[in-house]
């Protein structure tokens, strides 16, 4: 007995008659939607899409007449994007002139006194810190060179 579905149990299938298969250009379902027929999802999307104004209309009606907050704030989730910080040049006087542990003092005091905000801080702090982080790096390169120098030359 030749058994085609290589040892596992159940019905023996000629080769090329396994099901699921389907030989080439045939429809499984030759009675389904039509080529180019839009789905449930793109129809409901065309039609919220023509009504876009009116269904607006009446979320804002809820939201404000009748007090639905919910409403209200699906409506701005879904319309209006986040508001993102805007990026700004700040200026923290005197830090050009400081080496980087003053520089991060001077960061803190100004975050601490209101003259920049705490994210500006943060971000300034990060940027201090990746400078140390280059600072570092190059040093060590420097003193492993000079090492790796003078044990060639012993």
């Amino acid at each position: 007995m030749s058994n085609n579905n290589h040892g596992n149990s159940g019905p023996v299938y000629p080769l090329g008659q396994q099901p699921g298969k389907w030989k080439a250009g045939q429809s499984g379902n030759p009675s389904g939607r039509p080529k180019g027929t839009p789905n449930k999802t793109t129809q409901y999307r065309q039609m919220i899409e023509s009504n876009m104004p009116q269904l607006i209309q009446a979320v804002m009606d809820k939201g404000l007449n009748d007090g639905n907050f919910a409403a209200l704030r699906l409506l701005l989730d879904k319309s209006m994007p986040n508001a993102k910080p805007k990026d700004e040049v700040v200026v923290v006087p005197g830090l050009d002139q400081m080496d980087i542990n003053e520089q991060a003092e001077r960061i803190t005091e100004a975050a601490a006194k209101g003259q920049i905000s705490p994210v500006e801080a943060n971000t300034m702090m990060s940027v201090l810190q990746a400078r140390m982080k280059i600072h570092e790096t190059t040093e060590l390169e420097e003193r492993i060179k000079r090492l790796e120098e003078s044990n060639a030359a012993e």
